[in-house]
């Protein structure tokens, strides 16, 4: 919320329900279309940064950019404490055999804790509820049972989300080739959301030429991508 009002604050203008479909590059003017659902949604733009996670690969093809970008759903589901009095920590566990889970404590609902497993299924962002959790959701439950006695086996809520993911689990910030005006994030491979500032600040400055405030060359999508 403070990220929108200080977006707002500064002229900017967030469009709710207007799905971007494709980009089209304008080579004689430099400028770009951005295209929506229906003919008349189109807007001429001198600088475009694309951040659509899930759909990031589908729309950046438009402009000749071919990105190893895998959707995937993730099971984001919340516990019940069985004695609510009790807190609950932050925590990070790495496990070969169990996989790798995180935890929250009691915030988004009074009584239940955040623990879910960092990965997820392959899925169509357009149909990701047509994607089978079974499996997953089985697999917490039984980490749940075996280390936190203090919660109920099975999850009271069970919400979803999407991360993108890389082939080496890190983030691309790139530019379209032999076209500076338009910047991309994605790839954030679930951890995204806390770098958002910053992404936001290089992506900014990535667009406009100005120098950048780190060196993000180990982000560049040559490491993998292929233009056309």
């Amino acid at each position: 919320l403070a990220l929108k009002k200080q977006f707002e604050e500064n002229g900017g203008k967030i469009v709710d329900r207007w799905p971007v479909t494709r980009l089209e590059r304008l080579e004689e003017s430099d400028a770009v279309l951005v295209h929506g659902g229906t003919a008349s949604q189109v807007v001429k733009a001198s600088r475009v940064v694309v951040c659509a996670g899930a759909w990031t690969s589908t729309l950046m093809q438009s402009v000749g950019v071919h990105l190893p970008l895998t959707p995937l759903k993730i099971a984001v589901c919340y516990w019940r404490m069985r004695d609510p009095t009790l807190t609950f920590p932050v925590f990070v566990s790495t496990d070969e055999k169990s996989g790798n889970y995180y935890g929250l404590p009691s915030i988004e609902y009074p009584g239940l804790v955040k623990v879910c497993l960092h990965t997820g299924v392959p899925c169509d962002p357009d149909n990701r509820d047509l994607v089978n959790m079974d499996e997953l959701n089985a697999s917490s439950c039984k980490y749940i049972s075996k280390h936190f006695p203090c919660l109920e086996p099975r999850p009271a809520i069970v919400e979803s989300c999407m991360y993108t993911v890389t082939p080496d689990k890190q983030m691309i910030l790139d530019t379209v080739p032999g076209c500076t005006n338009i910047a991309y994030a994605c790839g954030f491979s679930g951890t995204g959301f806390k770098l958002g500032p910053i992404v936001g600040r290089l992506m900014c400055q990535m667009v406009t030429g100005k120098p950048l405030d780190y060196n993000v060359k180990r982000f560049s999508a040559a490491r993998f991508t292929t233009a056309s």
